[in-house]
């Protein structure tokens, strides 16, 4: 998340994102949600829960993604799209793209 918080951009959410906490927040939230149609698009059904853990931070988000036996290819071009549109609204090239 950190790579897209000096990337992220968006003139409408510029009121949330001039607070360097909120900005944070929010690329967390931004990172997974790619992440997670990232996935979608490669064809895997994804959930994401988010769990507590002494041996961790005090939140994570967990990203559990399982190969379907039957492939979606309408689920696949769906969130490839949605992938695109949001990166390209929010200014942002995550590394999962190399």
């Amino acid at each position: 998340q950190h790579e897209l918080f000096s990337q992220i951009k968006s003139d409408i959410n510029e009121p949330m994102l001039k607070h360097g906490i909120i900005k944070d927040k929010f690329t967390e939230l931004l990172t997974n949600s790619l992440r997670g149609l990232k996935l979608e698009a490669a064809g895997y059904d994804v959930n994401m829960i988010e769990f507590t853990s002494l041996e961790h931070t005090a939140k994570n988000v967990m990203i559990k993604a399982v190969l379907p036996t039957k492939e979606n290819p309408s689920a696949k071009e769906k969130a490839s799209q949605e992938y695109e549109a949001l990166k390209n609204f929010y200014n942002v090239n995550p590394t999962i793209d190399a």
